[in-house]
Order: structure tokens, then sequence, then C-alpha cells
């Protein structure tokens, strides 16, 4: 290897590594335990705090059920509640069985209110039941 190519392999080298901790420096204050930021085209990772920490999947779960909805149904379906549906831990719409919902309000009340109960009439309304949406 000449020593051109060596000084330019140094130099991209220490440029790489400054550039890498301007990025650091510059992280955003993120009050969440864990979070991640990864590009989506080369799937590089931007910014990562506790990003290996084991976390539960339950708002992961239900991105998943709104991308699935969107897919299938789009915003506008309407979805009938059910009893069981109506009844879910952590359901803030305070839906009642046999109500009528659309399914746009249904997501953003899962995406923004993190609700339980909207996501299993959403699961129940894609799938026919929540068995068969899971599977």
């Amino acid at each position: 290897m000449s020593a051109s190519h060596i000084f330019k392999y140094i130099f991209f080298t220490a440029v790489f590594f400054t550039f890498h901790n301007v990025q650091v420096l510059a992280s955003p204050s993120i009050l969440a335990v864990s979070a991640i930021l990864i590009n989506a085209r080369t799937g590089g990772v931007i910014f990562e705090k506790k990003a290996d920490v084991r976390r539960a999947p339950a708002s992961l779960t239900k991105m998943m059920t709104c991308i699935l909805c969107l897919e299938s149904k789009g915003l506008n379906a309407e979805f009938k509640v059910t009893q069981a549906a109506a009844a879910t831990e952590d359901s803030y719409l305070k839906m009642k069985g046999g109500e009528r919902l659309l399914s746009g309000e249904l997501m953003r009340e899962m995406m923004m209110e993190s609700d339980n109960g909207a996501a299993v009439v959403v699961a129940q309304n894609v799938s026919g039941s929540i068995l068969k949406f899971i599977s």
C-alpha cells in the first residue's frame, strides 16, 4: 500500500470519527427509557438509547395492528364493538357493545391513547376474531 493510500485512509477515518462524535454530542434528549431510530433505506441506526434492553412489545403490537387495518380496511371502515372489546382493560373510548365506530377513530385511539379496547375491536373486525388475527 502506497503512502498516499495510507494517508487517505487515515484522513477518511479521522473525518468519519470526528463526524460520528459530533452526531453523538448532538443527540436529542429522550425521556423514554429506551429508543431507536433506524434509517429505513439503509437499515443503519441513526440514534439509540438502551436499544438492546428487552422490552414488552405492547405498543409495537398496536402499531402492527394499525398497519394491518390500514392495508386491509382503510380509515373509513365501520367496525362493530363487541361486549368483550368494550370490557377490555385500559380502554378509554368508553365503548358499548353493539356500537359502531370508524376504523380511523379506533386507530387514532390505539396510537394516541394506547387504547387496548380499540385494538381488540380492530383485530376482531379485520380478521373475524382475536385468534384468527394473531395467527
